[in-house]
């Protein structure tokens, strides 16, 4: 149990401080222009950021029990072949 709560803790936590830096860095520094007060705005963020991550580790660990790992590698072979189609269709229309 201790190590499950250990890995949680830290792929929430590397996960965590490499999504911190994406749109939501922007929408930050928005937010401190414009209200002047940028110290709650930054900690709302970090701590919505670490709830949002730690929920999507719960679902994840809780589904892990449930889902057979054969089961789960054609789930995983499926959505990674509908996201590579749907990015290779959106390139195609982009440039053609």
């Amino acid at each position: 149990m201790l190590e499950a709560l250990q890995t949680l803790l830290l792929s929430t936590g590397v996960v965590t401080a490499s999504e911190i830096g994406d749109k939501t860095m922007l929408m930050a520094i928005c937010l401190a222009a414009r209200f002047r007060r940028p110290a709650p705005i930054i900690w709302g963020i970090l701590v919505a950021t670490v709830l949002n991550h730690a929920m999507a580790g719960g679902v994840g660990a809780v589904l892990a029990t449930l889902i057979t790992p054969e089961i789960l590698r054609w789930i995983l072979i499926g959505i990674f072949t509908f996201l590579v189609t749907h990015q290779f269709q959106t390139d195609i229309g982009q440039h053609f």
